[in-house]
């Protein structure tokens, strides 16, 4: 075994969960962390074909004892390896970020405005870089976008930060490099043993035009085992419950099991199951439930980058101009049926008192 003080330990790379992507983490059993003489929150210098950094975490217990290291796939395109390939992985010393110079990568886009400078740092804040690194964000309502670490203050392995200062780099791309396709992109076509690229259209016309006619064929298809077979479904729905309940019971735990392959997500399946059953016999509205569902991802991954920018303080949620009035609107929303039932009782007993008599002279 080699000296991980020295040169390292080698790890199988493996693909990272899905709440992970964007973050710059690198995932180790807590053991293989105990080697490296490293915790949760270290600077992890992560050699390939070329070598960047992660910030440490642990893995779960599921993925313990595998000698796995879970990145992203930024973190695997700016060390230049795939899946399954193994790295070599140490502990190193890093230093807040005082200032950094990006380059965007998609010539064609503009450079962020100063208003957008906030965000952009907000988003980046806490990713470990070194120079020569690409990091990739998306803002609010926009398409992904690529920046390259062109220069940064002090040297070496750097966290972002909040007090981060940052500049940008107007690059000389040519068109041919302004668009940057990866591995996993284009290892569906090379199986099949074609370039991508411009000349594909031309040099496999029957692939592309016949992938083309299958999208429409498909959804024509799919109209009409639709149509054919509506009865079929909604059929579904006289199952006697006895026998419905424990089946969709078995395809969600097969769902939920299929994601991680965590035994914890059953568990959690099954006591947001008992939440639900409980919220429906409350009689709550599902429509805020739903929502919930749809941008609670985002408003935790926001949570998380705000409290690394106040250092783990909750009062950054409590700061004028803008993150204070919308904590009192939604706090009035949230007490607001409760403030309409006492107001209206309050009116019922005034209109149910009776009139006072007048006193006789």
């Amino acid at each position: 075994m080699k000296d991980p003080d020295s040169s390292g330990i080698e790890f199988r790379v493996a693909e990272t969960f899905l709440e992970d992507v964007g973050r710059g983490l690198a995932r180790l059993d807590a053991e293989d962390l105990k080697r490296l003489g490293a915790v949760p929150g270290d600077c992890l210098l992560i050699a390939g074909r070329r070598a960047t950094v992660g910030r440490a975490a642990q893995v779960p217990l599921s993925h313990c004892g595998q000698r796995l290291i879970l990145v992203d796939g930024t973190v695997r395109d700016n060390a230049q390896i795939g899946v399954d390939e193994w790295v070599t992985v140490r502990k190193v010393p890093f230093m807040a970020a005082e200032s950094i110079l990006l380059a965007p990568v998609q010539a064609h886009l503009p450079i962020p405005t100063e208003a957008e400078i906030p965000h952009l740092r907000q988003l980046l804040s806490g990713i470990p870089v070194v120079l020569g690194d690409r990091l990739q964000v998306t803002f609010m309502g926009g398409r992904p976008r690529s920046f390259t670490v062109e220069g940064a203050v002090p040297r070496g392995a750097l966290l972002i930060s909040a007090d981060t200062a940052i500049a940008f780099k107007v690059p000389e791309v040519s068109a041919e490099k302004a668009y940057r396709v990866s591995y996993e992109d284009i290892g569906g076509l090379m199986i099949w043993g074609l370039q991508p690229g411009p000349m594909l259209f031309k040099d496999n016309p029957d692939f592309v035009w016949g992938l083309i006619a299958s999208t429409w064929y498909g959804n024509i298809l799919g109209l009409i085992i639709v149509l054919a077979f509506a009865p079929l479904f909604a059929a579904v729905l006289r199952t006697p419950f006895p026998i419905l309940m424990p089946l969709l019971i078995f395809i969600c735990s097969i769902g939920a099991y299929a994601v991680n392959n965590r035994m914890i997500d059953i568990w959690y399946m099954m006591i947001f199951g008992v939440i639900g059953w409980a919220f429906k016999k409350l009689d709550y509205n599902m429509a805020p439930m739903l929502l919930a569902l749809v941008l609670g991802d985002m408003a935790e991954s926001a949570m998380r980058q705000s409290l690394i920018m106040s250092e783990g303080s909750p009062l950054i949620f409590l700061r004028p101009p803008i993150c204070l009035p919308l904590v009192m609107g939604a706090f009035l929303i949230f007490f607001w049926p409760a403030v309409k039932e006492v107001r209206a009782r309050i009116r019922s007993r005034k209109e149910l008192r009776p009139p006072e008599k007048p006193r006789e002279p």
